[in-house]
């Protein structure tokens, strides 16, 4: 019966002793009570807002010179910029933008894009986008 108590007892103290190692000498506390105790990684961002640029392609095979006022708004219509942009020339305009913000709409004369925000820019092209086929009957 003792060859058996022993290694039991051992195994008891060798489990009882186990603790978890987070990697750092500082507890991490799941339930903050205040804004002090809040714990977060050195490398999260706090920021709320980023820099976006807004590449512009121009056309620059044209025969007149054709310059007008840009102008970039929010999904909600707000006006985040504008700016005076010749169309035979390629450009961009960076802006400061919330993170959460997916798209923007752009507005050059008649022509109005709705362009994707992809990482940090957005690209802008004066050639429209056809929708429609010519191989659709209904547009024949």
């Amino acid at each position: 019966m003792k060859k058996y108590f022993i290694p039991l007892i051992a195994a008891g103290f060798l489990l009882s002793s186990c603790s978890r190692d987070n990697g750092s000498n500082n507890p991490i506390n799941n339930n903050p009570e205040s804004f002090e105790e809040l714990q977060v990684s050195n490398s999260f961002d706090w920021s709320t807002t980023q820099e976006v640029t807004l590449q512009i392609e121009g056309l620059p095979n044209m025969l007149q010179t054709v310059s007008r006022v840009m102008r970039i708004s929010n999904s909600q219509g707000k006006t985040l910029a504008k700016k005076v942009i010749r169309m035979d020339e390629s450009s961009s305009i960076t802006l400061e933008l919330p993170k959460a913000q997916s798209e923007l709409t752009v507005e050059y004369g008649t022509i109005e894009k709705t362009v994707s925000i992809q990482g940090k820019s957005a690209r802008f092209s004066f050639i429209p986008v056809d929708n429609k086929s010519d191989l659709d009957p209904a547009d024949r």
